[in-house]
């Protein structure tokens, strides 16, 4: 009797032991599952949230480039209009009057300017022409060169449109109705095609 209270009161002291042991293996293993998933959770989580702040970040940078953009073009249409001023401001004041103004041609020598003398000196042909003549081609000159080099830079989107349309519209809509064959015919064989393509964005050149 003594020796099997004595087996029973071992095997209920060791049996514990034994339980504790095999928990002790399982239990390792079971959290290893639990913080893999875990892990597994907070990278999906991260990447998802790391994915819409991305998108958000993107938008915002496609929003302030294209305003640079838009401002970069704005700028640049300005300088070439008023590089076009500058340059091309005797035949804009030609064409704004038509009816009829002096003009300087050189030397102080001043000599009315009419729609009748701008028909005269803008023939499309190489030749001679007398001071007043070559005043308005050379005039007329800079003005197409001007209209070209703004086009072109429409062209290629380095401005747009819009920002360069005034004033030039004005004054192709005045062309348009003083003689429009005759300016076309003139840029046309001098090689102004951008400058007449510029033109042609503006309906009234077609329709006066």
């Amino acid at each position: 009797m003594a020796d099997r209270k004595g087996s029973r009161l071992l095997w209920g002291a060791a049996l514990p032991l034994i339980a504790d042991n095999c928990d002790m293996h399982k239990l390792p293993e079971f959290w290893m599952n639990v913080f893999q998933l875990l892990a597994w959770c907070v990278a999906i989580a991260g990447g998802l949230w790391a994915i819409v702040r991305g998108l958000g970040e993107s938008r915002e940078n496609r929003k302030e480039r294209e305003l640079r953009r838009r401002w970069d073009q704005a700028k640049v249409g300005k300088e070439l209009v008023d590089e076009l001023i500058a340059k091309a401001w005797n035949a804009m004041t030609m064409l704004d009057w038509s009816g009829g103004r002096s003009f300087d041609i050189g030397g102080g020598q001043l000599v009315p300017i009419d729609d009748d003398t701008m028909r005269k000196a803008l023939v499309a042909k190489y030749g001679l022409f007398d001071p007043t003549e070559t005043y308005i081609r050379d005039a007329f000159d800079n003005f197409f060169f001007h209209m070209r080099r703004i086009e072109h830079a429409v062209e290629i989107a380095l401005v747009d449109f819009d920002d360069v349309r005034y004033p030039i519209e004005y004054y192709i809509r005045l062309m348009a109705v003083i003689d429009r064959p005759l300016f076309e015919g003139y840029m046309r064989f001098f090689g102004f095609d951008l400058a007449l393509a510029f033109a042609q964005r503006i309906p009234e050149w077609s329709t006066p």
